[in-house]
């Protein structure tokens, strides 16, 4: 799998050009020198030179420079994705309460079974959990509804070849009364049909208007009911091309948030101190400016100025007496 790689690699870099055969050779040849390299230390040192010789090759080409922007590419995508995993598990936890662990067990499996990040299927219950527990609805309810729409937002998005982020956006946005979005999975839930559903289900007597929470259970057996011939189409269809294709996505996902953790607490660390130092410039700014204002105004003379200016740069505390001390002046002018 390395060796295939590291072809592919090499090949990636000579693209377009005429020397991609001789590219290749150079690898088969490194690989030939590295098995003789096993012999003996003097074979290995010859490799080593053999090496850093093709290594120089590369660098003239681009390649290594090449690789490096692609290496710090990945690196800000895996902070960006552990960030954003960080704020939806944050999310996640919240609305499912001690549920949370069962759930999220439940959704690896759904995830390895549909070839789909887990991440992904957390965020979509998180949104599914947000819109039902407010409409009424007990946690656990709540939790039982999310999963299932989580399944089928995903088996919808397999069976019509859509983005299942768009899929799990039209089913809660359905949730909450605008049901237009389920026509294009063929379901019809209009007030008629929400109406006669919820007398079917024991949900309404058909007297007054149907509450929230009676509306959302009913307009959800409607999509269940009027979607059946593509519940399961992800699973099913797992091993086509466009869900390996999402698979794909899905590990190259899991692999960037494994890595953007390892770099999160490095990267907050230094954001918070570049905050810190932003903050410090705009003090020592404002304060040079006050000074600057108190000297032009002759309230202060150059040595006073120059003074006050040392004082203020040991820190934030000296600097906040020198303005103070300063305005008092400018109050007094």
């Amino acid at each position: 799998m390395a060796d295939s790689a590291l072809r592919y690699l090499v090949d990636w870099v000579y693209k377009n050009r005429q020397t991609a055969v001789t590219a290749r050779q150079d690898m088969e040849a490194l690989e030939g020198a590295g098995d003789k390299a096993d012999r003996g230390q003097r074979k290995a040192g010859k490799a080593a030179e053999f090496l850093g010789g093709k290594l120089t090759t590369l660098v003239a080409g681009g390649a290594l420079i090449a690789i490096g922007k692609q290496m710090l590419d990945f690196g800000k995508a895996s902070i960006s994705a552990a960030s954003d995993v960080e704020e939806m598990s944050s999310k996640f936890f919240t609305v499912f309460k001690d549920l949370g662990p069962t759930v999220e067990t439940a959704l690896e499996e759904m995830a390895g079974a549909m070839n789909r990040s887990k991440y992904d299927l957390m965020g979509y219950a998180a949104t599914f959990q947000d819109t039902f527990v407010p409409l009424g609805f007990a946690r656990d309810d709540a939790a039982d509804l999310s999963l299932a729409l989580v399944g089928l937002a995903e088996d919808l998005a397999s069976f019509n070849n859509l983005d299942t982020a768009q899929v799990a956006a039209d089913l809660q946005s359905a949730l909450v009364g605008n049901t237009e979005t389920l026509r294009k999975y063929g379901v019809v839930a209009q007030e008629t049909q929400i109406k006669q559903k919820a007398l079917e289900m024991g949900l309404w007597d058909g007297k007054g208007a149907i509450d929230a929470q009676t509306k959302a259970l009913t307009i959800y057996q409607l999509a269940m009911e009027g979607t059946a011939d593509a519940q399961g189409d992800a699973t099913r269809t797992a091993g086509s091309y466009a869900n390996v294709q999402k698979g794909l996505s899905a590990a190259m996902q899991e692999l960037q948030v494994v890595v953007g953790q390892q770099l999160l607490p490095t990267m907050t660390a230094l954001a918070q101190i570049a905050t810190v130092a932003i903050r410090d410039t705009i003090t020592w700014a404002n304060t040079q400016a006050t000074l600057k204002q108190a000297l032009d105004r002759g309230m202060i003379s150059l040595g006073d100025y120059q003074k006050l200016l040392a004082q203020a740069t040991f820190d934030q505390e000296s600097q906040a007496e020198v303005v103070e001390y300063v305005t008092g002046l400018l109050g007094d002018y």
